[in-house]
């Protein structure tokens, strides 16, 4: 005020009560004030400068938010394990916020939260391993939240070892396996789960007539899925077997009769389920072509029995 000057100089919180402003430092012009323990919520400061001559002026500034409360921060569930190398992270807060994470492994990434609080990272990448993730928001005032995530990254199968041989062949109507794996896998032979003790796993499989697939997968707790493939063959049958012994001429009662000291023997043989694996014949192996033999035998005198 450079003619009559500057009576007094006031400022009022939202319009109500007036108080003088203090002049700062030894300029005429510079003054300053404090609002101590403002609660939170929406003012107005109202200024008024009235000079000796009873003329006043008017100024304002606001309105202006007091907000001291840090923001919520809401984020869902992680599972325990994972097998892949990146994260979408979705989660909610305060309208307008920002929101960052940081991982132990150095990534880190920054967005705004919309309208509706809601806020997306997208690939948070991710190591082998033990993962870390500090996630912050910040409302628009300063005041920050902060919210630690946690994960581990396992994108390798587990080990699956079965005892028992790929292909086999049985008479008996079921088939016992074992073997290892990781233990805190899940275990499934043709989808039935087997039992687990430490790192053992064993299953009885119900077999049915002929030939029987197998699969076991063992399953990690990020989901990662070995399997062991094999096949179980169930042949409860009799294999069939006819024989032709060859001679000069017979008995009257059929027996064959010879002057020789050998005898011609051919016949056929085989299995509906499987095949014949083995011939013997007086207790010696014997070998056969396909479903055939043919031999010669030595015979003694008198009655022979094959």
């Amino acid at each position: 005020e450079y003619g009559s000057g500057v009576s007094t100089f006031d400022w009022s919180l939202d319009n109500a009560s007036w108080g003088p402003v203090a002049q700062s430092g030894a300029a005429q012009f510079n003054w300053s004030f404090e609002i101590p323990n403002l609660a939170d919520g929406t003012y107005t400061i109202y200024l008024r400068a009235v000079d000796r001559t009873g003329n006043a002026a008017y100024g304002s500034r606001g309105p202006f938010v007091v907000d001291t409360i840090p923001p919520a921060l809401g984020l869902p569930t992680l599972p325990v394990f994972a097998s892949g190398t990146v994260l979408d992270l979705s989660g909610s807060t305060e309208a307008f916020a920002t929101v960052s994470y940081r991982t132990t492994g150095g990534a880190a990434g920054t967005v705004a939260a919309a309208a509706d609080g809601s806020f997306d990272f997208v690939a948070i990448p991710l190591e082998e391993g033990f993962n870390s993730i500090t996630i912050t928001a910040t409302d628009r005032a300063g005041n920050l939240v902060t919210r630690q995530a946690t994960i581990t990254v396992d994108s390798v199968p587990p080990s699956i070892v079965v005892f028992q041989e790929a292909a086999r062949y049985t008479k008996e109507p079921s088939a016992e396996f074992a073997g290892l794996t990781e233990a805190s896998a899940v275990v499934r032979a043709n989808s039935a789960l087997a039992a687990r003790t430490g790192d053992g796993f064993s299953f009885t499989l119900a077999l049915l007539p002929g030939l029987n697939p197998v699969t076991i997968t063992s399953t990690d707790r990020a989901g990662n899925a070995a399997s062991w493939f094999g096949a179980v063959w169930y042949d409860s049958d009799l294999p069939s077997l006819s024989v032709l012994v060859t001679t000069p001429s017979t008995a009257d009662d059929g027996t064959p009769v010879t002057r020789t000291g050998a005898v011609s023997i051919n016949g056929t043989l085989g299995d509906l389920t499987t095949r014949v694996v083995s011939l013997t014949v007086n207790g010696e192996p014997t070998t056969f072509d396909g479903g055939a033999f043919f031999l010669s035998l030595p015979v003694v005198e008198g009655f022979n029995t094959f």
